[in-house]
C-alpha cells in the first residue's frame, strides 16, 4: 500500500476595509505518514490545537484545505475544502 504524505492548511477568511474576504493561512501542517485522508486530518487538527494552545481548531480558522503526495510525486491537483458546521 502507498504512503501518503498529506499537507493541511488552517484557513480563516477575513474581510478588509473595503469588504472585501480574503484567505488567511492561520497554520500548515504536515503528516508524513497516515493509514488514510480521515486520519491524517484528525492527527493534522490535533497537532494545530496543540501548537496554537486552543481546544478547537475552529477557533482559529474556518476552513481547512488537503494536499495529498503520493510517494515524493507531485502534489495531487484536487483539494479538499471542509468547512466547519
Amino acid at each position: 500500500m502507498p504512503v501518503a504524505h498529506y499537507r493541511v492548511r488552517f484557513i480563516k477568511t477575513l474581510c478588509d476595509d473595503t469588504g472585501h474576504a480574503h484567505k488567511c493561512v492561520e497554520g500548515v501542517v504536515d503528516i508524513r505518514r497516515a493509514r488514510d485522508r480521515d486520519r491524517a486530518v484528525q492527527a493534522a487538527k490535533r497537532r494545530f490545537e496543540r501548537m496554537k494552545k486552543i481546544p478547537r481548531w475552529g477557533l482559529y480558522a474556518d476552513t481547512f484545505e488537503l494536499d495529498i503526495e503520493q510517494d515524493g510525486s507531485t502534489p495531487n491537483p484536487k483539494r479538499a475544502v471542509v468547512r466547519v458546521a
